[in-house]
């Protein structure tokens, strides 16, 4: 019977994974940009979290309810889970975005992976080839794979022997 909420449903995906992942340095479980059941689901199957802001006008918002999900579930499910930062995504070299991005280092610090991954239209190519961004033959691709391979590196510092991470 599939229920998607109910009693310890938000154990599922822990559950499911138990005993899978020990072959591997890192899980990587990519949710939708919401606060649902699925994420509580990653989350508390997950040792660490990175959460992904666009620099809007409502990026410290986002990032900060991403933080206080991380924190209720944590607090409720998974006392090993913890946040290792924050990715600015998609952003362009205008003004706004500059503040924005201004706007979550003042608030966050070091958990602001730097460098921010910038809007390039080869990560959208490649998506729409369904190849990896590393696959991709332009010089936006190799920028990014090179942006995706720091975060890589730091995630990696900080993950591994910790079990799966988001």
């Amino acid at each position: 019977r599939n229920r998607p909420e109910g009693k310890g449903s938000e154990l599922r995906l822990r559950k499911a994974m138990n005993g899978t992942t020990s072959a591997y340095d890192i899980v990587l479980i990519d949710t939708p940009p919401s606060l649902g059941e699925l994420t509580k689901n990653a989350l508390a199957a997950s040792q660490r979290a990175l959460v992904v802001a666009e620099p809007s006008l409502f990026a410290l918002q986002g990032a900060q309810q991403a933080l206080d999900a991380v924190d209720v579930v944590r607090r409720g499910f998974n006392l090993r889970l913890r946040t290792i930062g924050i990715v600015a995504n998609r952003v362009r070299p205008t003004s706004e975005h500059r503040f924005r991005l201004d706007e979550l280092a003042t608030a966050y610090g070091d958990l602001v992976f730097d460098p921010a991954m910038l809007d390039r239209s080869a990560v959208m190519q490649a998506q729409g080839a369904c190849v990896p961004v590393q696959r991709w033959h332009s010089r936006g691709a190799r920028a990014a794979s090179h942006v995706l391979s720091t975060y890589l590196d730091r995630v990696l510092a900080t993950a591994v022997g910790d079990g799966p991470s988001l």
